[in-house]
């Protein structure tokens, strides 16, 4: 049972790393997303 517990706090750790990288680098990934666009 804690083994699921421990995978669980893994996964949401990693999502808030992700989304903190992704804050972090929002304006480089906005200007890619409109050269995309472009």
């Amino acid at each position: 049972m804690p083994m699921i517990y421990y995978r669980f706090a893994v996964d949401v750790f990693e999502n808030i790393n992700i989304f903190f990288a992704m804050w972090r680098y929002r304006k480089y990934i906005f200007r890619y997303v409109a050269v995309l666009c472009k």
